[in-house]
């Protein structure tokens, strides 16, 4: 996991969070720990779930007590949030990576590929294919994915990231690779700055 951010564990034998991929269930394991989800809130991109709708893969900020020399924690919150939803606008086979609103998606042997994709892997991608990519990002900026499914080519596009070089005249910032315009936006939700 060397270089990818985000994917960290905090908190001894207290409160902590772990953000990370969902990679096994019974309860819900991230990042080698096993976390009871008995009374916890379930989130999946801001609606109220249930553990069934939680899928392997996708990245989760879990909140709770740690014991990490147990490897286990009972969690308060789990939400689980996408990275990128949009359509692939060019496919590298050899590289490993395919390209959405702008930014490198790259792809591992711990991608997994929705079951719902006739060919479930890169090669089975189509540019212009509309997809919803959870990962975490690396020191390049790339997201390195944990989890693709494809989406109805309908709908918002989703972009998560770091905002910089804001502009609040012009009403521009970027988002990794991704150049945003909120100037017709008619909702701005909370305080646009540099590095949120």
């Amino acid at each position: 996991r060397s270089g990818i951010n985000g994917g960290g564990i905090a908190g001894i034998n207290g409160g902590g969070i772990a953000v990370g991929p969902v990679t096994g269930f019974g309860s819900v394991f991230v990042n080698g720990i096993e976390f009871s989800t008995t009374g916890s809130t379930i989130t999946v991109e801001g609606a109220s779930a249930s553990e069934s709708q939680l899928k392997i893969g996708q990245i989760v900020e879990v909140r709770g007590t740690i014991n990490s020399s147990a490897g286990t924690g009972t969690a308060s919150s789990i939400a689980a949030n996408n990275q990128y939803v949009g359509p692939v606008q060019s496919i590298d086979l050899p590289g490993l990576s395919f390209v959405l609103l702008g930014n490198v998606v790259r792809v591992t042997g711990a991608t997994v590929f929705d079951n719902s994709f006739t060919t479930p892997a890169l090669a089975g991608l189509a540019v212009g294919q509309w997809v919803e990519v959870h990962g975490l990002r690396n020191s390049a900026g790339e997201v390195i994915a944990t989890r693709i499914e494809p989406r109805a080519a309908t709908g918002d596009i989703e972009l998560n990231g770091t905002i910089s070089l804001l502009d609040t005249t012009a009403r521009t910032f970027r988002l990794g690779n991704s150049s945003v315009d909120y100037a017709s936006a008619s909702t701005v939700s909370g305080t646009l700055a540099n590095g949120a």
